[in-house]
């Protein structure tokens, strides 16, 4: 049996090869491309599947939130909303919700009703330039789309 003081101990052992180590943060020119790409047809038509791509779009919509504040479900909601149609998104708020938290992008509080972002998971999916680039990429993109944007908009519904 091992004892729970020794566990970190065997966590940092062994040799390099044996332990998988996270990919680099992406760039601001491979941020650039996958928005580019995902965003191609004018609108957010689903998460992507692979995980490079997906976390991109994931950090991408957290760049508006705030370090260090508490978000209310109710706020969180509002601010995908917001982000999401901005986007002419196919996909609904909830759906993003459960995307940044099952994937790491933002806490929540034991009781479950405050959330939190989690700043060093941006970080590690988005270098520093790339956030740059990623909100000058969606501000561009929203006013390219204001128009649209006026039209009625409706989020597919998830089962």
């Amino acid at each position: 049996m091992v004892h729970p003081d020794e566990l970190d101990q065997i966590s940092t052992s062994g040799d390099a090869s044996s332990r998988t180590s996270p990919a680099a943060p992406a760039s601001a020119e491979e941020v650039m491309g996958a928005l580019k790409k995902i965003l191609a047809s004018g609108r957010l038509r689903r998460i992507p599947k692979k995980a490079r791509p997906r976390d991109i779009v994931l950090a991408t919509l957290c760049l508006s939130m705030q370090r260090r504040h508490p978000y209310t479900e109710l706020e969180l909601n509002e601010i995908l909303k917001t982000r999401l149609h901005s986007m002419l998104a196919l996909v609904d708020h909830a759906t993003c919700r459960r995307y940044l938290v099952d994937l790491d992008f933002l806490k929540r509080d034991r009781a479950g009703t405050r959330y939190f972002l989690n700043y060093p998971r941006i970080e590690s999916a988005l270098s520093s330039d790339a956030r740059t680039c990623a909100k000058a990429f969606l501000e561009e993109f929203q006013g390219a789309g204001s128009e649209a944007n006026e039209k009625e908009w409706e989020p597919q519904e998830t089962s």
